[in-house]
């Protein structure tokens, strides 16, 4: 603002006052206008503003429009003019002190106010002051006289907030002397008020420091919590818990006399009783905590405890005197067990049992649950469930390495027939070999057959108690046959050995080294047969069905795909429609193993596919076994059956399976089991073909021309150019062959000396002879005596094995 202007005041303020019951209007206010330089302003419009606050809030302020007079010269009235905030009658003169701010503004130069001073009002006229006394003034007429016909008092003295002195109690009282209510506000709302009855009201908290004494009854409408800071509660009358509400103490309860009580009793903590107990009317009492009672306690109704309860004495039932239940325990409702419970007779609970301890139960277990639902995939429907741990069901035999015949679990139909199993897959018990030994193994002549002369002396032809107990399975079983034909094996070798009479100087050495290994090997397939089943332990799973299926989606949701119907594959989708896909499949049964399961709101969508094994196929016309199974290529579903010589190259990337089982006569279609994801050689056929081919060209380019060495290959074909002295599949060499030409290659003087090789070349093999003691004893001694004992023994071992035999069940 370029021309500030600066009144110079002249403070002739007064008010405009009529001396009775009327209150002031304003103040008055005159000063001379001039500029900033001292000048008067004369007959100027100019705007006003003036506000009356305190240091912190503004309580009032308003506006003049004023014109100068020829010397500058103005007046106003402070009051009086337009208001712009507040009200000048509420400005607190007899509270605060008050100040004016003065501001101006020239009509014709200033967009603005410009401040133009502040000073305090150090003096204000009587009847601003008092102003609030005379509002307090009471018109005292006999309508608001009392109900007692008592003359009002007369209007109170004007209380301060800040405390009164000088007061006197039979004179100055706060509150109303007609026959109304006495209200206390805050924030304009209703918090206390004192009736014009003398009752009180209080809407909210209250907060008493000291003792409270009520001289009559004590209503509570909601919970009362006592002495939670310190002391105790004292009730000198009757205790009575109605509207059969429960009662719930969590700390010790003493009770010197009979206590009746009428309705139930809950307690959380030690309660200590050291009379009689009554609970009457059939009322229950609940014991959340400990129990301790030091006489007898007689119980007429239910007893429901719901935490531990320590007996250290007999517990009576039925007037017997043992410790435990002796009859039938039924229990209606919720049982928590956290310890043992010792039950010698029938328990029936008819609800819930919670166990927090281990259960242990030395019986059989059948939980019968009736179920609704039928959703598989809903957690409810089923009815033993195991949670609440990383780990799910645990299945323990005593059998140390379950067999075939120990089932870890059996799946029944509703009629009791079994329909699948996890069974024990281990190949031996640990034990056979022993029991194999026990049967084959040399003893020591001297201690059981004593001298020569002894040797045909009776011997004991019982069997051993091991080879009775494991040969008993079917894997136990094929250690029988090959101990059978071990025992064979070795005396032929005995009988070489004593038609040789230990000399090499015939064609008899070259018999008993054969016939050596002959037992060799026996004793190396017998070994290795018994540890490779002695190491394998694990699980089998075991069904009526016998492919290995998956779930793929279908190209047509709508799509009908019944089992045994063929299916082409389109980029993993399927359908019967595909005359061209990438691989032709049959629709499912049963499979055993199903793999890929989707959710069972998306299976109608979705059908089984077999992968692997035997599957029934809908094959049209006659079939043979051995046949190929390809698609009739007509998109209906349907199965061909085509020879393996009338197979066309093309054929084999369309072949499903090959039959195992043969059409009856005169069908239109059957049910053919195939083998399917098991035909590896497909392709041999048309290999086979193409290279009697290849030959027959070798043949024909040899007669054009005579220096062309061909190259011919066996075949299978029966029509097929034969090739003299070649095989047509490679070979290996036998255990035996093997195993005479290490002996041939070292060469020998004597008989003894051979098997000294061949013992080299069991050892070389990681045999431990020392499981075999009846090749050490030949290999180390193939003399004429050992074998005459030996034969005496091995004579009996054929006698045990015979038994052994019958004894075998049948379908062995």
């Amino acid at each position: 603002m370029k021309n500030l202007l600066k009144l110079i005041f002249l403070f002739l303020i007064g008010t405009n006052i009529s001396f009775g019951q009327n209150v002031p209007t304003g103040m008055k206010y005159q000063a001379v206008a001039r500029t900033t330089s001292g000048e008067v302003m004369p007959n100027r419009k100019i705007t006003m503003r003036i506000e009356l606050k305190n240091n912190n809030q503004s309580y009032y302020a308003e506006e003049h429009q004023v014109t100068t007079n020829q010397l500058g010269l103005f007046d106003l009235v402070v009051g009086a003019g337009k208001a712009t905030k507040g009200k000048f009658t509420e400005v607190p003169w007899s509270t605060d002190e008050i100040w004016m701010a003065v501001s101006l503004k020239d009509n014709g130069k200033d967009s603005d106010f410009s401040a133009i001073s502040e000073s305090k009002l150090l003096a204000v006229p009587y009847a601003y002051y008092a102003v609030t006394a005379s509002k307090l003034t009471t018109d005292i007429t006999s309508k608001n006289a009392r109900p007692d016909g008592n003359t009002p008092g007369v209007p109170a003295n004007v209380w301060s907030l800040q405390g009164n002195s000088r007061s006197n109690s039979l004179i100055d009282k706060l509150g109303t002397t007609d026959y109304q209510d006495l209200v206390f506000i805050t924030n304009n709302i209703e918090r206390f008020k004192i009736t014009k009855d003398g009752d009180i009201s209080i809407n909210n908290n209250l907060k008493v420091g000291k003792d409270t004494e009520v001289g009559n009854d004590l209503y509570v409408k909601r919970n009362v919590y006592l002495n939670t800071v310190a002391g105790q509660t004292i009730n000198n009358g009757a205790f009575t818990v109605a509207n059969m509400s429960p009662t719930n103490l969590k700390g010790t309860l003493t009770v010197d006399k009979a206590t009746w009580l009428k309705d139930a009793l809950k307690v959380d903590g030690i309660t200590d009783l050291n009379n009689t107990l009554n609970v009457n009317n059939m009322s229950p009492t609940n014991l959340s905590g400990i129990l301790t009672v030091n006489k007898d306690t007689w119980l007429k109704s239910k007893l429901k405890v719901d935490g531990t309860t320590d007996l250290n004495s007999a517990l009576k039932v039925n007037n017997s005197a043992a410790t435990g239940l002796s009859g039938t325990l039924t229990v209606d409702q919720a049982t928590d067990l956290n310890s043992t419970l010792n039950v010698d007779g029938t328990t029936t609970l008819k609800s819930s049992l919670t166990v927090d301890a281990v259960s242990n139960l030395n019986g059989q277990v059948t939980i019968n649950a009736n179920l609704p639902g039928t959703d598989q995939d809903s957690y409810a429907n089923y009815p033993l469930r195991v949670e609440g741990n990383d780990q799910g069901i645990a299945v323990k035999l005593t059998a140390s390495t379950p067999l075939p015949g120990n089932n870890f679990m059996t799946f029944f139909d509703s009629g009791g027939n079994a329909v699948g199993r996890i069974e024990g897959s281990s190949g031996i018990a640990q034990g056979l070999r022993a029991a194999v030994n026990s049967l084959v193994a040399i003893p020591e002549f001297d201690d059981v057959f004593g001298s020569e002369a002894d040797v045909n002396q009776g011997v004991d032809e019982s069997i051993p108690g091991s080879a009775a107990d494991f040969f008993t399975s079917n894997y136990a079983f094929g250690a029988y046959q090959q101990t059978l034909d071990l025992v064979a094996d070795i005396i032929r070798f005995i009988t070489n050995v004593i038609g040789a009479s230990g000399l090499c100087v015939t064609g008899d050495c070259d018999d008993v080294v054969w016939s050596a290994v002959d037992v060799i090997v026996g004793g190396l397939q017998l070994g290795g047969y018994v540890a490779w089943n002695e190491s394998q332990t694990g699980v089998a799973f075991e069904s009526g069905s016998a492919d290995y299926a998956e779930w793929l989606p279908k190209a047509n949701d709508h799509e009908q795909l019944l089992f045994g119907e063929v299916v082409g594959v389109k980029g993993g989708q399927i359908s019967k429609t595909f005359l061209d896909a990438e691989k032709f499949m049959v629709v499912s049964n049963a499979p055993a193993i199903i793999g890929g399961a989707p959710d069972q709101k998306e299976m109608p969508n979705y059908s089984k596919i077999a992968f692997m094994g035997q599957v029934p196929v809908k094959v049209l016309g006659q079939v043979c076994k051995g046949d190929y199974i390809l698609p009739s290529g007509k998109g209906d579903g349907m199965a061909m059956a085509v020879a393996p010589e009338n197979m066309k190259t093309l054929d084999y990337r369309r072949v499903i399976g090959v039959a195992w089982s043969e059409s009856p006569a005169n069908k239109a279609f059957s049910f053919i089991n195939t083998a399917v994801g098991l035909n590896t050689n497909d392709l041999a056929n048309t290999v086979d073909q193409m290279q009697n081919t290849i030959n027959e060209m070798q043949l024909v380019l040899k007669k054009l021309v005579p220096e062309y060495n061909p190259t011919l290959y066996v075949t299978n074909s029966k029509s097929g150019t034969s090739v003299d002295n070649k095989e047509g599949y490679s070979k290996a060499i036998s255990m035996r062959e093997a195993l005479k030409q290490e002996i041939e290659e070292k060469g020998y003087t004597n008989l003894k000396e051979a098997m000294q090789v061949a013992k080299q070349y069991v050892t070389k093999q990681n045999v431990d002879l020392k499981d075999y003691p009846f090749l050490t004893e030949l290999l180390d001694n193939p003399s004429v005596e050992t074998a005459i004992k030996a034969q005496a023994h091995y004579i009996t071992v054929l006698s045990k094995m015979e038994k052994i035999s019958k004894s075998m069940p049948k379908k062995y």
